[in-house]
């Protein structure tokens, strides 16, 4: 462990943190959770996010979510290979030069980081990329356990220790709750809504939640600790023609 004085931290120039998404949305070396409930469009969000930060290309078209290009490793558990090939090459920032040379993409579904083997394959391969963002779609698959905050915890050491030792910042999806109906409506919990929020909320830099609204349109939250403020709230729009997304 480093041991400073405070004399010594007033004395010394403050490193700059790059913002790999401005607006305090993803600084280097900091956490990202992308939550949503089932159908929601968590994956189709988080591919355009990947893509756009390996062309380096600004989220939704707007100067306040700016990106820097960056070497990404995006792991996805869920979908079979075709149909995720499918779905990257339907997009039109495939054809980016920037994007193709900086997405690097595993589709593995057997990826258990509270176990040796799982940690194992992870390190090999940020030792092999080098990545800036490492990106995990979704996390909870990465437990032998549940969503328990000992079963969660126990992940996020290990990611902790990676992050600290090869400086990427993290993104990963995550599983909101079920929708709970009352009888005058549907309740909405904010970010309590994003299950093992206990642990999880706790340990990330920046939450987004989404949430279905009619039709392509999503509400999507922000909930920032090094964010310019604190919460946002925006309605983004999924056009399947060219898998991109935009302000509404």
């Amino acid at each position: 462990m480093e041991i400073e004085t405070l004399k010594s931290i007033l004395t010394k120039k403050e490193p700059t943190s790059r913002q790999l998404i401005s607006s305090g949305v993803l600084l280097e070396n900091t956490k990202l959770v992308l939550y949503g409930g089932f159908k929601t469009g968590k994956s189709t969000l988080i591919q355009y996010i990947a893509m756009c930060l390996a062309g380096g290309l600004p989220l939704f078209g707007s100067d306040l979510f700016k990106t820097i290009p960056s070497k990404v490793y995006y792991i996805q558990l869920e979908m079979p290979v075709i149909p995720f090939h499918r779905r990257l090459k339907n997009s039109v920032l495939s054809q980016a030069k920037a994007v193709q040379d900086n997405l690097f993409l595993t589709t593995e579904f057997w990826l258990k980081l509270d176990t040796e083997e799982g940690r194992s394959k992870l390190l090999d391969a940020v030792e092999q990329i080098k990545p800036d963002v490492v990106i995990i779609d979704p996390l909870y698959k990465c437990t032998l356990g549940g969503e328990e905050y000992k079963d969660l915890s126990a992940i996020y050491d290990h990611l902790d220790l990676m992050m600290d030792k090869y400086g990427f910042s993290l993104i990963f999806t995550a599983q909101g709750r079920k929708t709970q109906i009352i009888p005058s409506g549907m309740v909405d919990l904010g970010d309590q809504e994003l299950r093992g929020s206990t642990a999880t909320g706790g340990w990330v830099d920046s939450i987004l939640g989404l949430r279905r609204l009619e039709g392509t349109r999503r509400k999507l939250t922000g909930t920032l600790r090094h964010g310019i403020s604190d919460v946002f709230e925006l309605t983004i729009e999924y056009d399947p023609s060219t898998s991109l997304y935009s302000l509404v």
